[in-house]
């Protein structure tokens, strides 16, 4: 499972929330205190993802691996856009 962490104002904090719903992906959000050391961070499977250089690679990382699967799982089936016949 995906969590994301931060602080209630945080533009980093924004973009990360945009991209993860741009990739339409299930993730929790928890808001962090405003007097938190910590600025914007990521837990997944235990692991933590945190800087933003590290959470920009991950997110692309995260985006490759999804298309990649959705790829595989797609439907075979088309419709031909010249004759309008189905496989």
């Amino acid at each position: 499972m995906i969590t994301l962490y931060k602080k209630r104002d945080s533009q980093f904090g924004d973009e990360v929330r945009k991209k993860l719903n741009d990739l339409v992906i299930s993730y929790k959000e928890k808001e962090l205190p405003i007097d938190s050391p910590a600025g914007v961070f990521i837990m997944e499977s235990g692991k933590k993802i945190e800087g933003r250089r590290g959470i920009d690679e991950w997110l692309i990382r995260l985006e490759k691996e999804l298309s990649w699967q959705r790829s595989l799982s797609g439907d075979g089936c088309y419709i031909d856009p010249e004759t309008g016949e189905t496989c």
